[in-house]
């Protein structure tokens, strides 16, 4: 696990970001987060804006495979007429 966490921390090191936040748990189960952001209310934002995101690009996704599902139905259904 050390090595992808380090391999996600090195193609971080290549962006140029204007501020960053560090999220990840511990081998105890602690929540760790590190922020070069100093105010606690735009840390909280930028948080509420990545699950955000992150439920856009979830929903597109299946709605992309329920298409694609859709249009391998239609295709085996015009193939076997």
């Amino acid at each position: 696990m050390e090595d992808k966490i380090n391999d996600m921390m090195e193609k971080v090191k290549n962006t140029s970001y204007s501020a960053a936040m560090t999220v990840g748990v511990d081998e105890k189960g602690q929540f760790i987060a590190h922020s070069t952001i100093g105010n606690l209310a735009v840390m909280h934002w930028m948080l509420n804006k990545s699950i955000f995101e992150l439920m856009l690009s979830e929903r597109a996704a299946d709605t992309m495979g329920a298409q694609n599902t859709e249009e391998n139905a239609e295709e085996k259904e015009a193939d076997s007429e």
